[in-house]
């Protein structure tokens, strides 16, 4: 159906997805050093659960993706989000 315009849907979908990854690779690296935790937490602990959460934001919609790889026919400019995330980690 040529009239419900998916292609530039996804490719909007793709584009949005690709900044907040950059949105998140920039906090990554601001409060790598020292991150944001709860103040009745341990040092470590705090750390760990502040690095799964940046990975939950990631994993979540990566997941929606893998489900439907045809999402990615219509977007070949833009670098994979996997390949992104890979390289800074």
């Amino acid at each position: 159906m040529p009239f419900l315009k998916t292609k530039d849907k996804m490719k909007f979908i793709y584009l949005r997805y690709y900044n907040y990854l950059q949105h998140i690779r920039v906090m990554y690296e601001k409060q790598r050093e020292e991150p944001c935790t709860a103040r009745n937490m341990p040092m470590f602990s705090g750390r760990i659960a502040w690095g799964r959460q940046l990975y939950r934001k990631i994993e979540q919609p990566m997941l929606i993706f893998k489900e439907h790889p045809w999402l990615f026919k219509y977007v070949t400019l833009l670098p994979c989000p996997v390949l992104v995330i890979n390289k800074r980690l």
